[in-house]
Order: structure tokens, then C-alpha cells, then sequence
């Protein structure tokens, strides 16, 4: 409005001319943005001397529009030459002599647009930003820094005027011996506070990006380990799980493998909460301590060898991480620790009261030997002891687990399992053989994803071997689950093993608010 209504008042101080009608005409081409038939007009247009600096001034206002900047820029130069006053000439041509790459002349032009305080906090941003491009980066971070404060910058332009700040900030870090140092203590504040001025504006996208990489590069990303793991954001979680199954062959097991089997049935609640932390030191070390309760409440109440096995257990423990390279491929060592104490209604009589205790230490190794995925070894540890001496057992277990990332996006994965159990009678002491192959295919049908699995044990009973041999024991399973929305999705599981089976179909509900994680399945 402003540029308009001083057009207007110079055409009209200049309509006595003899090319009052041809101006007119131009005048209206201005407001009708019909700038080619406005400088057609202004170029035929032949003024005297006092009005020179007018024509060249509207001519280079006319071109501008046009994006015709290097005839913009000429005519712009010919009305500064001949001190034409216009509040905004010196921002046009600034412009102008910007799109034709005149970077240093456009400079000085913003300068002056900023002094005759002409849309001062853009002049500025032209000044910072284009001493930033020819490298003068004290002249850039200081009108950064002057426009960062100016009373009349929208949050838009701040909030870009931070992120060059970064930027600069940056570039000056780079050439110093200790800009690890000064990366960390100035520029990337400057990022994270462009950031926060609007988490959602167009350029925060970038910025974050931005961010990550600067981060990355100098090792400050604290979601990146230094040999390029990436752990979750959130450190933390805490997880509420309700499901409710059907059992037709309730198993009494035990924590050793000598478990006899009723043919009875019932619904199982099974109830377990979830809390864990993730605490990361020097981009090397991990701590993960968590905690874990489960319930099994057995709704068939009136068989005592089904509510027997109503239990609860509480599990304590923490991980211990090294994160480190191996064939120069990001490896993990972990140690854990876990402290697990079962009480079950052993008496049955409806009140669940103490059934064993154990501790676990654990060892572990994954790291990438083949294309196809990780592998991880593992070994552990368990020192189980029970309300009966006679359970009292040592259980030392050797693992192999392999991943494969299949070229079509499914996933095998391949599972060795060995553990040599002895007990403190020593009649019971077994050996026990787990191979396991699992094939996770998304999208398998009609919007389903596949989780197939088979799985065989060999249980070597060794001192009952005469009357027992070697029991095997097959488990094919798969579930169908399908993804309804982001709470809810419905799963058709099957679950064999030797005389127990699993037969269900289910709906999971799964709700996620501020970290919490609680889900039902049906």
C-alpha cells in the first residue's frame, strides 16, 4: 500500500508533463500488475532532468516485478546516481544486484536500506546472510545476533535468523584447534533454542535435521553411540499388559523339566507390568535397569490341581553395556544381572506363598559376522533355589541367535539353545537342546503379518535315561495379526506343543500416553 500511494504522488507531481496520459496509463498497468505494459509505457517516456530519477526508479521497480533483475538493477543504479529519495529504492536494488549475484554491491544496499530503517529487520537479514555467503562470518554473527534482538523481527524471522546464527557460529567453530569444545558450548544451543522458538514452523524439519548431523559429526548426539548404534530417544518405559487365555490341557510345570500334565482346562489372566530405564555414559556405556511383575490367576477355581498353579513373580535387574566395533561394524558386550523371586499356591489352598528364588548373571556378545544380520552369543548362569531342597538346581546355558534380513523385508531368525541343568538331586539333572527358526513376513495376506515358528527339544535325562531315554519335543506355532488402527489390532494365534495346545483368536488393544504403555489381549 505504501509503495502504491507514492507512486501515485509522483505520477501526479509529474502529470503536467506533456506525457501525462502515457504516465497515467502506466499508473494503471502498476496497479493492474501489468508491469510489462508499465515499463513499455515508462521506457518511451522522456522526462526532463528533474523527473530522470523518477523514470529510472519506477523502471527498475517494473523490472523487478518482472524478474527481469538485470535491467532492474541498471535502472535501480541510475536513480541512486542521480539521488532519487525513494524510501524503498535502496531494498529493491538490493534485490536485485542479490539475484544477479553482485553479492558485495548488494550488500552495501541492504545496509543502506537498514540505516534509512526501511523494513529493518528484513535489511538486516539480507546483511547477515550475505556476509555469511562471502565468508565474513564476525560481520554475519553480529547482525545475526542484532536482529535476533530487534523489536519489530517476527518469530518467523527469528527463528531463521538463529539457525544462520548456528550456522556461522559453526563455521568459525571449524577453524579453531578446539572446536569440539565450542560446538558443543555455542552452537548447538543456538540450534536447539531455533528449534524451540516453533516446533512446528516450515523450517524446523531442517533445523532438526540439521541438528542431528552436526551432532553426529562431532559425537554429541546422545541417541548415538560412537560406534554408530542408535538408541531410542525416550530412555524410559513403563508398560501395563492384560491378557486372557484358554488353556484345554492345563501342564503343572516346574522350573526343572520333570512336570506330569492334567487334562484339565481353564482361562488364564495373565497380568504383567513393565518398567525399564536406559542411562547412556560417554557414547560407550549402557545401563539398563528394569523391573517386571507378572500374576497368572487360573479362573477355573474349583480343581485344586488347576488354581495350584496361580503364581505371581517379581523380577529385578539391571544390564550392563559396552558398545564397541567389530569388523568395523557397531558390536555390543553386556553383562546382566537379574534377581527373580515365584511364589505359587503350592498348597493349595488359595494363597500363593513362597516357591523359589533365583539369581541370573549373564554374558553376551552381538555383533555382525555375515550380510544377512547379527548374531549374538550369549551365556548364563542361574542359581535356582526352591521351598524344597530337592529342586535346588544350577542351570548353565549356552545360546547362538541369528538374525537374517531377507532382500523381500521378511525376517528369520535362527535360535540354539542348550542348557545343562543340575540338580541338587542329582537323579533330575538334564541336559536340554532348543533349536528354533521364526519367519516374520509383513503383508502376508490381506493385510496380515505372518509370525511362523517351529521349534524341537531334546531333553537328555541322563541318569533316568534307562527308564526315560531322551524326550523330544516339537512346537509349531504361527499367529496372523492384523493392524486395525493405531490401538487396536487382531491376531488369530496356534501354538502346539507335544500334548499341550494353544488355540486362540484375539484382539490386542494397545495404548501408548507419555510413555506408558498399557495393552489388553483378548
Amino acid at each position: 500500500m505504501f509503495k502504491t500511494t507514492f507512486v501515485v504522488i509522483m505520477l501526479l507531481w509529474i502529470s503536467p508533463t506533456a506525457h501525462a496520459d502515457l504516465l497515467t496509463d502506466a499508473l494503471a498497468d502498476y496497479k493492474s500488475s501489468s508491469y510489462q505494459g508499465m515499463v513499455d509505457k515508462l521506457e518511451r517516456f522522456k522526462p526532463d532532468q528533474k523527473q530522470l530519477s523518477t523514470k529510472y526508479y519506477l523502471l527498475g521497480i517494473g523490472y523487478n516485478r518482472l524478474q527481469n533483475f538485470e535491467k532492474s538493477s541498471q535502472a535501480l543504479l541510475q536513480a541512486a546516481k542521480l539521488k532519487n529519495n525513494s524510501p524503498d529504492l535502496w531494498y529493491e536494488l538490493g534485490q536485485a544486484l542479490y539475484a544477479t549475484s553482485a553479492l558485495a554491491r548488494s550488500l552495501e544496499a541492504f545496509k543502506r536500506s537498514a540505516q534509512n530503517k526501511y523494513k529493518e529487520p528484513e535489511s538486516l537479514y539480507y546483511v547477515a546472510h550475505i556476509a555469511q555467503i562471502l565468508e565474513d562470518y564476525k560481520t554475519s554473527r553480529d547482525v545475526f545476533a542484532q536482529l535476533i534482538k530487534h523489536p519489530q523481527a517476527d518469530s518467523s524471522l527469528v527463528q531463521a535468523s538463529r539457525f544462520q546464527l548456528a550456522e556461522v557460529l559453526l563455521s568459525m567453530a571449524e577453524t579453531r584447534s578446539d572446536s569440539g569444545r565450542l560446538v558443543e558450548s555455542f552452537v548447538i544451543p543456538q540450534f536447539e533454542e531455533a528449534q524451540a522458538i516453533n516446533p512446528k514452523s516450515d523450517i524446523a524439519p531442517e533445523i532438526g535435521e540439521r541438528l542431528r548431523e552436526v551432532k553426529t559429526r562431532y559425537g554429541l548426539d546422545p541417541n548415538r553411540m560412537r560406534n554408530g548404534r542408535v538408541i531410542p530417544e525416550k530412555r524410559w518405559g513403563v508398560g501395563f499388559q492384560q491378557e486372557i487365555n484358554f488353556d484345554n490341557n492345563i501342564t503343572l510345570a516346574t522350573d526343572v523339566p520333570t512336570s506330569q500334565a492334567t487334562q484339565k482346562e481353564s482361562y488364564i489372566f495373565d497380568s504383567t507390568f513393565n518398567a525399564q530405564y536406559t542411562a547412556s555414559f560417554k557414547g560407550r556405556y549402557l545401563i539398563e535397569p528394569n523391573l517386571r511383575i507378572n500374576q497368572k490367576k487360573y479362573a477355573e477355581t474349583s480343581e485344586p490341581e488347576v488354581f495350584q498353579n496361580d503364581s505371581y513373580d517379581i523380577t529385578a535387574g539391571t544390564t550392563f553395556k559396552f558398545e564397541h566395533t567389530a569388523k568395523e561394524q557397531p558390536a555390543t558386550f553386556g553383562i546382566g544381572l537379574d534377581y527373580k523371586y515365584i511364589a505359587r499356591d503350592r498348597l493349595k489352598q488359595k494363597d500363593r506363598i513362597f516357591y523359589a528364588r533365583s539369581i541370573t548373571v549373564s554374558f553376551f556378545e552381538s555383533l555382525r559376522l555375515t550380510k544377512w544380520g547379527d548374531t549374538t552369543f550369549r551365556f548364563k548362569i542361574k542359581d535356582y533355589t526352591a521351598f524344597q531342597p530337592s529342586l535346588n538346581n544350577t542351570t548353565r546355558t549356552f545360546a547362538v541367535d541369528q538374525i537374517a534380513i531377507l532382500p523381500n523385508g521378511t525376517l528369520l531368525i535362527g535360535i540354539f539353545n542348550a542348557d545343562f541343568t543340575d540338580v541338587e538331586n542329582e537323579d533330575n539333572s538334564t541336559n536340554n537342546y532348543l533349536f528354533r527358526v521364526d519367519h516374520l513376513r509383513p503383508n502376508f495376506i490381506a493385510g496380515f503379518t505372518l509370525s511362523a515358528g517351529f521349534a524341537i527339544s531334546f531333553l537328555d535325562t541322563k541318569l533316568q535315561s534307562e527308564t526315560r531315554g531322551t524326550e523330544k519335543s516339537y512346537n509349531p506355532s504361527f499367529k496372523l495379526i492384523k493392524r486395525i488402527n493405531k490401538n487396536v489390532s487382531m491376531q488369530l494365534t496356534y501354538d502346539y506343543t507335544k500334548n499341550t495346545s494353544l488355540d486362540t483368536a484375539r484382539f490386542d488393544y494397545t495404548k501408548h500416553v507419555s510413555g506408558l504403555r498399557f495393552r489388553i489381549k483378548f
